[in-house]
């Protein structure tokens, strides 16, 4: 899994890269969580993810819980349709503000209305 940080835009972006499953779970999250401490908003870009499985799913969840435990905002900027499956599988597209399955990349910004 890569995974690049981007200050100069905003919300501060974490983008990443390859497959978010199990086995880059520990490096996701080093990555991930210091990140917060540095930035009052952060977006994840996550379009270029090929592959996600319960244990990247686990780290999304723990990244909106920790960011609103800490008072931080938080968004995912883009997703990838296998991140997109994911989120419809688990019924959780609309807990991360994501519209349904195959609406435009341009409607997150108007996912606070139910899908």
């Amino acid at each position: 899994m890569e995974i690049t940080f981007d200050t100069t835009v905003t919300p501060a972006c974490l983008r990443f890269a390859g497959e978010m499953t199990i086995y880059a779970a520990a490096g996701v999250h080093r990555e991930m969580f210091p990140r917060f401490e540095i930035c009052n908003e952060m977006t994840f870009d996550l379009s270029a993810v090929e592959e996600i499985d319960s244990a990247g799913l686990q780290l999304l969840l723990l990244a909106r819980q920790h960011a609103e435990a800490i008072g931080k905002a938080f968004a995912l900027a883009a997703i990838s349709p296998a991140v997109g499956e994911l989120l419809e599988l688990f019924g959780l597209g609309a807990f991360f503000g994501v519209p349904a399955l195959g609406a435009p990349i341009a409607d997150m910004s108007d996912a606070d209305e139910p899908a």
